[in-house]
């Protein structure tokens, strides 16, 4: 996880070809190593490559991923809230999850 954070700081440092470097290791590594689509979420969105990053999302959404719970808090997600896809999304999750709709 901690190279998808090092990709986000990369990224906003302008330096995007490191980053990319960095998502293509995680991509290439083998089927089942990669538990969760958080880190190529995070370097995805910190790259503006958000088709992308909402690909990985639906996939999280269809694992029920526990990166959903903080998708509306945490600020490493803040290039995604630009979206006019996030917030259906987001309430999308909310409504599977069971919960209520903010106000």
């Amino acid at each position: 996880m901690s190279y998808a954070y090092l990709g986000r700081a990369l990224a906003a440092a302008g330096r995007p070809d490191r980053a990319r470097t960095i998502l293509h290791r995680l991509l290439a590594l083998p089927p089942g190593e990669l538990t969760s689509t958080k880190p190529l979420v995070i370097l995805h969105a910190a790259l503006r490559e958000m088709d992308l990053a909402f690909q990985c999302l639906e996939q999280a959404f269809e694992a029920r991923d526990s990166l959903l719970l903080a998708l509306h808090a945490v600020a490493t997600y803040d290039p995604l809230r630009e979206d006019p896809r996030f917030l259906p999304f987001v309430g999308r999750v909310r409504e599977a999850m069971g919960m209520a709709q903010p106000v």
